[in-house]
Formats: structure tokens, sequence, C-alpha cells
């Protein structure tokens, strides 16, 4: 298992694509966005506290999850304030783009 990890180089394609992920949303500048940490593949998207209205008994992260969910993005809250992004080492760099569009389109429309 480590050798076919190794032989795909799947440790420098994920640094790669995870700073990718961080650059576009990043680049977003949403307001509801307070930036995006992790490594590799694993990312965090935080979400500004307060930034959009969360339905009572829910958490901003819970609430945009749910919402990505509904457009066809699966993630999922790590906290109460951060989307947590953890796309498979061989995702097609198609699939992550549409991923990080509907992600953003859920986004903008809090903002």
């Amino acid at each position: 298992m480590v050798k076919e990890l190794q032989r795909g180089h799947y440790a420098e394609r994920a640094k790669q694509l995870g700073e990718h992920i961080k650059a576009v949303a990043e680049g977003w500048n949403l307001p509801c966005v307070e930036g995006v940490r992790g490594l590799g593949l694993l990312r965090g998207v935080g979400l500004k506290p307060g930034s959009f209205s969360v339905p009572e008994g829910m958490t901003p992260a819970g609430y945009v999850n749910g919402l990505c969910r509904e457009a066809g993005l699966l993630a999922c809250p790590a906290g109460a304030d951060t989307l947590r992004l953890i796309p498979a080492l061989n995702i097609p760099e198609e699939l992550l783009e549409e991923g990080l569009s509907i992600l953003h389109g859920v986004l903008a429309k809090l903002a």
C-alpha cells in the first residue's frame, strides 16, 4: 500500500491540490470566509462568526454543510465555525474544480 502511494506521487499531488484549494477559496474574498488552513488535501474553511444568519440551534459550519449537501457537495463540519474538505487523493482536477465552484456558490449566497 505504501509503495502504491509513493509510486503515484500522491504526497506531491496532495500538496499541490491543497495549496490550490487554499488559493482559490481565499481568492474569493468573501466576507464569510475567515481563511483556509490545513495540509495537503485536508483543508478547513474558516467561517467568520456573525457574517451570516444561521437558523436557531445550528452552528455556522453545520448550516453551510447542509447547504453544500443540498447543492451536491459532501463536506463536514469541524467545530462550530470550520467546514472541512477532504477530497480523495486521486480526485480528478475537473471534479475538484466543480466542488470548489459549488462551495463558492453556497458561500456567495450567504455573503
